[in-house]
C-alpha cells in the first residue's frame, strides 16, 4: 500500500512540474495582460514547481524503503542490500536520475520565484521535470518489457509527459485560480477578482499546450497496451487489462469534460457567475486526474499479462 501512495504522490508531483513549467513558457507568453501581473503569475507558478519538488522527497525515500525491504530477508539488517539496489539495478540508476532532475528543477523553479521578470531559469526548471518524466519508464514495467523495449520507454515517457501537459497545466492553473481565506476564515474581495482574473486570462490558452497533451497521453497508452497484451479479450478477462479498462473510461470522461467547458462554459467566462461554474468543473475534472493517477500507480503494480 505504501508503494502504490508514494507512486501516487510521484505522478502527481511529476505533472504539476511539468504543468508549472508548460504555463511559465507556453501559457504565460500568450497572455495579454500587464508586467506586474505576468511577474505575479509567474511567481506563484514557480512555487507550485517548487511544491511538488518537495512533495518529491517523502515518496522517494517511501519507495525506496518499500524496495528495501521488498528484498531484505529476516534476520537481515534494517538497510541490507541498499547499496546493490542503488548501484547495480536499473531502479537504482532511476532512483538517481529522479534526485538530479529534482535538484535541477527546484533550483530552476526557485531562481523563476526570485527573478520572474527573467526567462532563463525556465531552462534549469523545464529540464529538470522532463527528467522527471523518465523516472517512471526506468522503474516500472517498460524498462523490463521483453519486445520493443526501446519503443516501450519512449512510449511510456511521451505517455507522462504528454498528462503532464494536459492536466498538470490544468492542475497549475486551478491553484492560480484558489482565493485562500484570511485568518478569519473570509476571502476578501481584491482576491476572489485576482482569482477569477486569473482564470478568465489563462484558461482560453490552454488548448494549444493541452491538445497535445491529450493526444501523446492516448496514442503512448494505446501503443503500451498493444505491446503488454497479448490478446485483446484480456483488456476484461485479466486484472492489468481491466485497470486499463478503468483508466481508459476516466480519461474519456475527463476529455469529455474538457471539451464542454471550452464549447459551453468558455464564453460565460466573463461573468462571475460563469467563473464559478468553470471552477467546479475544473476541481472535477482534477478530482477525476487525482483517480486516474491512482488507478495508474496500482497498474504499475500488477503483473502483466502472462506474468
Amino acid at each position: 500500500m505504501e508503494w502504490i501512495v508514494a507512486r501516487w504522490v510521484t505522478f502527481i508531483a511529476t505533472m504539476l512540474a511539468v504543468g508549472a513549467c508548460a504555463v511559465g513558457l507556453a501559457v504565460m507568453p500568450r497572455a495579454e495582460t500587464d508586467t506586474v501581473t505576468r511577474q505575479s503569475i509567474g511567481r506563484d507558478v514557480a512555487w507550485v514547481g517548487i511544491g511538488a519538488v518537495v512533495a518529491l522527497i517523502p515518496a522517494s525515500c517511501m519507495r525506496l524503503a518499500d524496495q528495501v525491504f521488498a528484498l531484505r530477508s529476516p534476520g537481515d539488517p534494517w538497510f541490507a542490500g541498499i547499496e546493490a539496489l542503488l548501484t547495480s539495478t536499473t531502479w537504482g540508476l532511476g532512483f538517481f536520475w529522479q534526485s538530479a532532475s529534482a535538484v535541477l528543477a527546484g533550483v530552476g523553479f526557485w531562481l523563476v520565484s526570485r527573478a520572474p521578470k527573467a526567462g532563463w531559469p525556465w531552462l534549469p526548471a523545464t529540464l529538470g521535470a522532463l527528467g522527471l518524466c523518465v523516472t517512471p519508464a526506468m522503474q516500472g514495467h517498460a524498462i523490463g518489457a521483453e519486445n520493443a523495449s526501446i519503443l516501450t520507454v519512449a512510449s511510456d515517457i511521451a505517455h507522462v509527459a504528454g498528462a503532464s501537459l494536459w492536466l498538470g497545466s490544468l492542475g497549475v492553473i486551478a491553484f492560480l485560480g484558489i482565493a485562500l481565506p484570511n485568518a478569519d476564515g473570509i476571502v476578501s474581495p481584491a482576491r476572489r477578482d485576482r482569482a477569477e482574473t486569473r482564470l478568465r486570462l489563462l484558461i482560453p490558452l490552454i488548448p494549444p499546450v493541452g491538445i497535445p497533451g491529450v493526444a501523446l497521453l492516448l496514442g503512448s497508452g494505446m501503443f503500451a497496451t498493444y505491446v503488454h497484451l497479448r490478446a485483446i479479450s484480456e483488456l476484461w478477462t485479466v486484472q492489468w487489462g481491466l485497470y486499463v479498462l478503468a483508466k481508459l473510461v476516466l480519461v474519456s470522461v475527463i476529455v469529455l469534460l474538457g471539451a464542454l467547458n471550452w464549447r459551453r462554459l468558455g464564453p460565460r467566462m466573463t461573468t462571475t457567475a460563469g467563473v464559478d461554474v468553470l471552477r467546479k468543473s475544473l476541481v472535477t475534472e482534477l478530482l477525476l486526474a487525482l483517480l486516474v493517477l491512482l488507478v495508474t500507480a496500482v497498474l504499475v503494480v500488477t503483473p502483466l499479462p502472462g506474468e
